[in-house]
C-alpha cells in the first residue's frame, strides 16, 4: 500500500462522513441545482450572444468572458441554491425513519460520486505523459481495486465524454469576434545560425502506441550515429 493509497482512502471516510451528515436529500438537491443551472446557462449564452451581436457590448473583454462562463457560474449559484432547498426539507422532516434513509442514502450517494471521481481523474492521468503521476496510479492498489469493480475504461468513458461535447457544441461565444494577430519581432540572428548549424540533425518521430490504434508524433535531435534524443 502506498501513500497515495493511504491518503484516498482517509479522504474517502471524510467522503463518507460528509454524505451522512449531508443527506441524499441536500445531494440531491445539490445536484438537481448544477443540472438546472448548466442546462439554463447553455440557453441563455447563445440567446444573450445574439441578441448583443452588432453592438458595442461584444467588444468588451469582460462580457465575452462572462458569456463563455456563464453555464458555470449559473450551475454553482443553483447548486447552492438546490443545496438549500434540500436542507430545508430534511430539517423539517419529523420521521427518524425518513431521516434514517436519508443518512444511508447519502452515505452510499457519497461514496459513489467518490470511487467515480477517483476513477475519471486516474483515467485522466493515464492519458497525459506526466512520468510521476501515472506511476502513483499504476502502483496504487486502490486504484487498480477500483478499475476491477467497474468494467469500462475510464479512458474509453473520458474520450466518449469529450465526443459528446464536441457533438453537442458550446456556445459560439467568440463567433464574429475580430480576430487579433500580435506581431512578433525580428527572431535573434545568434540563433538563427545556431537553428541552421544544427538543423541537419532535427529529425521527425512518429511512434504507434502498442495498446490501441492511436498514434503520435514528435521531434527528436540526433547527437550521435544511431542515437536520438526525443
Amino acid at each position: 500500500m502506498t501513500v497515495l493509497d493511504i491518503l484516498l482512502i482517509v479522504l474517502g471516510i471524510g467522503a463518507l462522513f460528509a454524505g451522512f451528515r449531508q443527506g441524499i436529500i441536500t445531494a440531491l438537491g445539490t445536484a438537481a441545482g448544477f443540472i438546472v443551472g448548466w442546462i439554463l446557462g447553455r440557453l441563455l449564452s447563445p440567446l444573450v450572444e445574439s441578441l448583443s451581436a452588432g453592438t458595442d457590448v461584444m467588444d468588451n473583454s469582460g462580457v465575452i468572458m462572462l458569456l463563455a462562463s456563464m453555464p458555470l457560474v449559473l450551475s454553482v449559484l443553483f447548486a447552492f441554491a438546490g443545496s438549500g432547498i434540500g436542507a430545508w426539507i430534511k430539517r423539517n422532516m419529523d420521521s427518524d425513519l425518513g431521516q434514517g434513509i436519508d443518512a444511508v442514502g447519502g452515505t452510499a450517494t457519497a461514496g459513489i460520486v467518490y470511487v467515480l471521481v477517483i476513477w475519471l481523474a486516474a483515467g485522466f492521468i493515464r492519458t497525459t505523459p506526466l512520468v510521476e503521476p501515472n506511476r502513483w496510479v499504476a502502483d496504487s492498489t486502490v486504484i487498480a481495486s477500483i478499475d476491477r469493480t467497474i468494467p469500462y475504461s475510464s479512458q474509453n468513458a473520458l474520450g466518449g465524454l469529450a465526443k459528446g461535447l464536441s457533438a453537442s457544441g458550446f456556445p459560439q461565444v467568440f463567433s464574429g469576434q475580430p480576430e487579433q494577430i500580435r506581431g512578433v519581432g525580428e527572431p535573434d540572428e545568434g540563433m538563427v545560425d545556431v537553428g541552421r548549424s544544427v538543423e541537419d540533425s532535427v529529425v521527425k518521430i512518429t511512434t504507434t502506441a502498442t495498446s490501441c490504434a492511436a498514434g503520435s508524433e514528435g521531434s527528436g535531435f540526433v547527437y550521435e550515429d544511431g542515437l536520438v534524443a526525443t
